[in-house]
C-alpha cells in the first residue's frame, strides 16, 4: 500500500522491546508516519531505530509511564486527522490501514475504529447490538481488544484521551466506557484485518518483574475502573472475591511455591492499594 498525503499516524508504545519493534515496523508503509514511545527512556534505542527508519520518531519518556499515558503522549503529537495505534506484537496485513481509512471517510460520527483480530473471540456482550447480518462490514461495539484501535483525533479530544492514573489494564475499557456515555461511536471494521500473536513484547530478563507488576496493576485497575464508573460498592462487589481468594493463596502458597507466593501478594497488595485510594505508583525495577 503507497499513500501519497499520508492521513494516519501509527503509535506504538515500547517498553525494553527492540526484539519485536522492529518486525512491526516493516508491516508498515514507509511513508506513514510512525511514533513510539518508549516507556524505558533508552536512547540506544531512539538512535537505533531513527537511523534504520526515516519515517520513525521515538519519544523518550523520563519515567514509565504505562501503556495508555504512553498512547496519549503519541495523541498530542499527531498530526494527522487520524492515529492508528497498536500494540507492538500485531501483524499488519497490507491493506488493514487502507480498508480502516476507507470506512473512516464513510463515518462522519465516529471516535473509534477497530480492525477485526483473527484470533480473538469476540463475546455477544461485545456488541452494540444484535447483529442481523454477518455480512455487514461496520458493526457497532460495546468493546474491541485493546491491541489495535483507529482514533478520530477530533473526537476523542472531547473526552480528554486516557486516563493516565491507569498504569496496565482497564485503561481501554475506561475510554470506551466514557465514548458510550458521551455518545462517541466504536466501530469493528470486518474488513481490515489484524493478527494479535500475544508474543512477549519485553526483553525476557524482564519476565519475572514485569509478570508481577502485571498482577498487581490487574486488580488495583479493576476496582479502580468499577468505582470511577459505577460505585464504591460495586467495586467491592467485582473484587472482593478476589481479595479473599487472594488471602488464602497468599497462606497456601507461603511455604510451598514461590512463584504463586509472590503472584497473590502482588494481587493483593494491588487491591489493598486501590482499596485505600492510593495512585498506582507499582513499576518495574
Amino acid at each position: 500500500m503507497s499513500m501519497n498525503k499520508p492521513e494516519t499516524t501509527i503509535i506504538m508504545v515500547s517498553f525494553h522491546s527492540q526484539n519485536l519493534i522492529e518486525k512491526t515496523i516493516n508491516f508498515i508503509d514507509k511513508e506513514i508516519e510512525i511514533i513510539v514511545v518508549e516507556n524505558s527512556n533508552s536512547s540506544e534505542c531512539k538512535e537505533s531505530l531513527e537511523k534504520k527508519y526515516r519515517n520513525v520518531k521515538v519519544i523518550l519518556s523520563e519515567t514509565n509511564l504505562g501503556n495508555g499515558a504512553g498512547i496519549n503522549i503519541g495523541l498530542k503529537k499527531t498530526n494527522t486527522k487520524y492515529a492508528f495505534y497498536i500494540d507492538i506484537d500485531t501483524e499488519v496485513q497490507k491493506d488493514t490501514i487502507r480498508n480502516l481509512l476507507d470506512a473512516a471517510k464513510k463515518t462522519a460520527d465516529f471516535a473509534l475504529l477497530a480492525p477485526l483480530v483473527e484470533n480473538y473471540e469476540y463475546k455477544k456482550t461485545d456488541y452494540y447490538q444484535e447483529i442481523s447480518s454477518e455480512d455487514t462490514n461496520q458493526i457497532r461495539m460495546n468493546f474491541v481488544p485493546g491491541c489495535a484501535m483507529f482514533f478520530n483525533i477530533e473526537k476523542i479530544k472531547e473526552i480528554g484521551f486516557f486516563d493516565e492514573s491507569f498504569f496496565l489494564f482497564f485503561e481501554e475499557n475506561d475510554i470506551y466506557m466514557r465514548c458510550h456515555k458521551n455518545n462517541l461511536k466504536i466501530y469493528l471494521i470486518k474488513s481490515a484485518k489484524i493478527v494479535h500473536t500475544g508474543e512477549k513484547s519485553v526483553d525476557k530478563k524482564f519476565d519475572e518483574d514485569v509478570e508481577l507488576i502485571r498482577n498487581w496493576h490487574l486488580m488495583w485497575s479493576k476496582f479502580y475502573f468499577y468505582k470511577k464508573h459505577f460505585n464504591i460498592f460495586t467495586a467491592y462487589k467485582n473484587t472482593l472475591g478476589h481479595f479473599i481468594s487472594g488471602l488464602i493463596k497468599l497462606l497456601f502458597f507461603r511455604f510451598l511455591n514461590r512463584k504463586s507466593y509472590l503472584k497473590y501478594k502482588f494481587r493483593t497488595s494491588g487491591l489493598i492499594n486501590s482499596y485505600m485510594g492510593k495512585k498506582s505508583w507499582k513499576r518495574p525495577n
